[in-house]
């Protein structure tokens, strides 16, 4: 009967916890000179000008000068993502974690000839 009544316990307890465990994940908006990555699905190498590419993003964060015809702009974007899990009103862990992509755009003759990312 002894043992009956300890694994009652134990049962009793482990449903107590695992009823008070919460988990959260949340990913922040992206910020920075480069916030919308779904502009890069209407990219076209060849096609897209310069002119379109401020119109779209602005300004580059930077821009370096690779050869006499060739610049090659960075923008900048940050992401924040943040966990939470608690269980009772004693345990709590937050975890944040911060992800800087840098993307590269190649311009010849004011048009993008190619671009990519970079994951830092």
């Amino acid at each position: 009967m002894r043992a009956l009544a300890n694994v009652t316990g134990i049962f009793s307890l482990t449903l107590f916890m695992t009823a008070c465990v919460s988990y959260e994940a949340s990913r922040n908006s992206a910020s920075g000179s480069f916030a919308d990555r779904a502009i890069l699905d209407r990219i076209v190498p060849g096609e897209t000008t310069s002119s379109w590419l401020i119109q779209q993003t602005g300004e580059p964060d930077t821009i370096q000068q690779t050869s006499l015809d060739v610049e090659v702009w960075q923008y900048s974007s940050v992401t924040q993502s943040t966990t939470r899990v608690r269980a009772l009103p004693l345990v709590a862990v937050q975890l944040s974690d911060q992800t800087r992509t840098v993307f590269h755009f190649e311009i010849k003759d004011e048009v993008v000839t190619q671009f990519w990312r970079e994951q830092l």
